[in-house]
C-alpha cells in the first residue's frame, strides 16, 4: 500500500525542472497504482468465495486508505480527492474482481510475485512520455434584463461579494471568486479575481471595446493544491449582444489547459474543470449579480 508514496517521496528528491512534471508523476501513481491495489486484495484474500458485498467494503476501506496517503504524503488538495474518489474507487473494484480472476485460476503466487516490478515499471513508463498538455473551452451565456451601457459597469470590476456560497464545492472548501478590480479601462491594464482564502488571479486585458467586449490573459494563478500543477487558465472573454427588447446576453468563454496522467482520463477531468468554470462564470463575481437574468443552456467546445 505504501510504494507509491515512497517512490512520490524518492521522486521529490530530485525535483524535476517544471511543477507540471511533478503533477504528472503524481496523478500516474494516483491513476495506476488503485488497480493493482484492488487486484493484490482478491489475490490476498485467495481461491476462497466472498460475497460481493464484502468485496464492495474492502474496496471502500482500500479507497480511504488511499485518499488518506495522496493527502499526507502527496499533499493532495481536499477538493481534488472528491474529484478523484470515484475514479479511485472504480478502478481498485476493477481490480479486485480482476483478481478474484486469478486467484480462483491458482495464479496468486505467480501474481503476487510480479505486481510490484510491474506497475514501477508501468508507472515510470507512462510518466517519462510526452507532457500532458490538453486544450479545452467553456462558453456560458446568460441574459440579463439591462442595456449593455449599464452591464458594461460590472465587467471591467465588480465590488466583493459577500454572500454564501451555492456551489457545492465552494461549500466544501474550494476557494470561490469573490472580486474583480481591473487598473484601468485601456488594453495592457492589469486586472486581479480575487479568490476567498486571500487567492487570486492576474490577469492583463489584451482586448477591450466599450460596451461590448473585454479579452484578458491570465498571467499568473495562485500557488494552491487545489490548482498548482494540474491545470493552467490562459485566456477569458466577457462578450456583450444587446437584444431587440433592451435585455444584454452575456456570453463568458474561459480557456484553459489540462495537465492529467494518464492521459485516457482527460475527459473525466475535463467534465469537473468545465463545471467549476462555468460556476466561475456565472455564480459569484461577474456582471449578472444582483441585476437578474433568464439562464440560457451552456455549451462547451474543445480546442
Amino acid at each position: 500500500m505504501i510504494v507509491p508514496y515512497v517512490l512520490v517521496w524518492l521522486a521529490r528528491l530530485a525535483p524535476p525542472p517544471t511543477i507540471t512534471s511533478v503533477a504528472g508523476f503524481n496523478a500516474s501513481l494516483t491513476m495506476l497504482f488503485p488497480f493493482v491495489q484492488g487486484l493484490a486484495l482478491a489475490v490476498a484474500l485467495g481461491p476462497k468465495r466472498y460475497g460481493i458485498g464484502t468485496i464492495l467494503l474492502l474496496v471502500l476501506a482500500l479507497t480511504v486508505i488511499e485518499i488518506l496517503g495522496a493527502y499526507v504524503f502527496m499533499r493532495e488538495g481536499v477538493i481534488c480527492l472528491i474529484i478523484l474518489s470515484p475514479l479511485i474507487y472504480g478502478l481498485m473494484l476493477l481490480g479486485a474482481l480482476l483478481g478474484r480472476l486469478f486467484a480462483r485460476g491458482g495464479a496468486s503466487r505467480t501474481v503476487q510475485a510480479s505486481l510490484i516490478p510491474l506497475v514501477v515499471f508501468a508507472v515510470f513508463a507512462e510518466a517519462s512520455g510526452p507532457k500532458p498538455d490538453h486544450t479545452s473551452a467553456v462558453t456560458d451565456s446568460v441574459t440579463i434584463s439591462a442595456p449593455a451601457e449599464y452591464v458594461w459597469r460590472y465587467v471591467l470590476s465588480y465590488p466583493q461579494n459577500n454572500a454564501a456560497p451555492e456551489y457545492w464545492l465552494w461549500r466544501a472548501g474550494l476557494p470561490e471568486p469573490i472580486q474583480s478590480v481591473a487598473e484601468a479601462p485601456r488594453v495592457g491594464a492589469g486586472r486581479v479575481c480575487m479568490f476567498s482564502d486571500g487567492l487570486a488571479f492576474e490577469e492583463r486585458i489584451t482586448e477591450l471595446e466599450p460596451n461590448r467586449l473585454m479579452t484578458f490573459d491570465v498571467t499568473k494563478q495562485p500557488d494552491h493544491p487545489e490548482v498548482i500543477g494540474h491545470f493552467q487558465f490562459d485566456r477569458g472573454q466577457i462578450r456583450l449582444t444587446p437584444n431587440a427588447d433592451g435585455s444584454t446576453t452575456v456570453t463568458a468563454t474561459s480557456w484553459y489547459r489540462l495537465f492529467v496522467r494518464p492521459a485516457a482520463y482527460f475527459d473525466y477531468f475535463d467534465w469537473w474543470t468545465a463545471d467549476i468554470t462555468r460556476q466561475v462564470h456565472f455564480s459569484r463575481a461577474q456582471p449578472h449579480q444582483g441585476i437578474g437574468r433568464t439562464r440560457l443552456p451552456s455549451r462547451a467546445r474543445r480546442g
